[in-house]
């Protein structure tokens, strides 16, 4: 589209559709609003469970943040044209939310959090070390191709089996909106410090440093889940299965 009609239409375009899918949503009927509790959001900024968590968490949400930044501009320093870009990007998307993502939250129904998160951690971090072999034997645009789908897909995998352990977080405390806004905001900062990192990391080593350095973080989470999982449930073993 953007090739035929422009960045501008295109993106006048998005913003319609934008505006058709919250027409519906302004009348889903909600339940009333807990009142405001300046003490829940003092009480999980100050847990140290809850930086148990974010501590687990990082290295991954850095290192996949720091890759999935480069997908495209690889893509288009290979010469790809927009609409191929596109197209990868859409295929990406595709295998990650109806392949990885589900698979990870069936895992999480069928075996202890602890091990889908440690484990998966770990597989991600494989996967990626066998991506930069692969990368180094197969042509460019098969690599580039490939990154994308497996990059896409580990995202995917982690915002699954990271939402379900905020959640189970939440739950210990009665205040889960408050709990989970406040993981998600901070791993968000970690994203963007990945975002903004990737650019200079590429740069200076290659496309491939970001590989690398997606699975050394994957790996890193993958300890660190295994290591600090019983202090993230001391209070209430039972909420980690």
């Amino acid at each position: 589209m953007i090739e035929r009609v422009g960045w501008s239409a295109a993106l006048l375009v998005l913003a319609g559709i934008m505006v058709l899918i919250t027409v519906p949503l302004l009348r889903i009927a909600e339940p009333a609003p807990a009142p405001l509790s300046r003490r829940a959001a003092l009480t999980v900024a100050t847990d140290g469970q809850t930086w148990l968590v974010i501590a687990a968490l990082t290295p991954a949400t850095f290192g996949l943040a720091t890759a999935f930044a480069m997908t495209q501009p690889r893509l288009i320093d290979l010469g790809f044209s927009l609409t191929s870009i596109g197209i990868v990007a859409a295929i990406g998307n595709l295998v990650a939310a109806t392949l990885a993502g589900p698979a990870t939250g069936w895992l999480a129904t069928r075996f202890q959090l602890r091990h889908v998160i440690a484990g998966g951690a770990v597989a991600i971090a494989g996967t990626f070390t066998a991506l930069i072999a692969f990368d180094r034997f197969s042509g460019d645009w098969l690599g580039a191709f490939t990154a994308v789908i497996v990059v896409f897909s580990a995202i995917c995998a982690l915002g699954v089996a990271s939402n379900t352990l905020f959640l189970g977080v939440a739950g210990q405390r009665g205040a889960a909106a408050t709990d989970v806004t406040f993981f998600s905001a901070i791993m968000s900062l970690v994203a963007l410090a990945g975002f903004m990192s990737s650019g200079f990391i590429a740069s200076a080593a290659g496309y491939g440093a970001t590989l690398g350095i997606a699975a050394a973080g994957a790996m890193l989470t993958g300890i660190a889940a295994a290591l600090l999982w019983p202090r993230i449930f001391a209070s209430n073993p039972d909420a980690s299965q």
